[in-house]
């Protein structure tokens, strides 16, 4: 029989060492990757809440991980925020960040000092916003009618209106009393609410007088101060 002859096997450490080396910077390189931090932030969109409360709501002030931190996940956040009615976040080259938000529009104060959005929602005024007063009770289902209204209305005529008063008569239910800004006061109807969006043109025809304009029965106005 031959003689089995044991060979010995040479380790290279020279392949060996640049394996090493290869290894450890692939591993070193993506866990560099994942960790890179979100480098900037943009927030469009926002008029109610500021660029940092934003930031706060989708808890990435501390500018977490770019890779890691998923879009969905900061839109889920922000939209727990009453006033934000939608939003969009978008993950771009070079650590970037853009947050789009469509907001809730603030349209008055209740009786209780509560500020009502324009989604219905029901917000502390905290920020002090400045907006119309409703000043008596008024039933649910015409307060919704309400605020379904004035978040249709050109903003440029919401912020005139300085009080809201809830005055029905027997034959019209949906009647409201607005006092504005300039010193008239305008009665509308829920069902013809969209006429106040011409209230800026109709007013300045009667600029050197202060009265009522009826625009729930027709569109007449009644003078009752000269003022020019």
């Amino acid at each position: 029989m031959e003689k089995k002859v044991k060979r010995k096997v040479r380790i290279k450490w020279g392949v060996l060492l640049i394996f090493v080396l290869c290894f450890a910077f692939f591993v070193f390189s993506v866990f560099y990757i994942l960790k890179a931090p979100i480098h900037n932030i943009y927030v469009q969109g926002n008029h109610y809440l500021s660029d940092q409360e934003i930031i706060d709501l989708g808890k990435i002030e501390k500018y977490p991980s770019f890779l890691l931190t998923s879009a969905k996940s900061i839109e889920s956040k922000i939209l727990k925020s009453s006033y934000v009615i939608s939003v969009s976040v978008q993950k771009r080259f070079w650590g970037q960040v853009l947050i789009e938000v469509v907001e809730a529009r603030p349209l008055f104060i209740d009786l209780d000092g509560n500020l009502i959005l324009s989604n219905h929602e029901i917000v502390q005024n905290r920020k002090n916003i400045t907006v119309a007063k409703l000043v008596n009770q008024t039933p649910d289902v015409k307060l919704d009618a309400l605020i379904q209204e004035l978040s249709e209305l050109n903003p440029s005529i919401l912020e005139k209106i300085s009080e809201i008063e809830y005055r029905p008569t027997e034959k019209d239910q949906d009647r409201f009393g607005l006092f504005m800004d300039d010193g008239n006061l305008a009665y509308v109807t829920l069902t013809k609410f969209s006429r106040m969006n011409y209230y800026l043109e109709v007013s300045e025809q009667v600029k050197c007088q202060r009265g009522i304009f009826n625009f729930d029965s027709g569109n007449h106005f009644t003078i009752k101060e000269n003022i020019c």
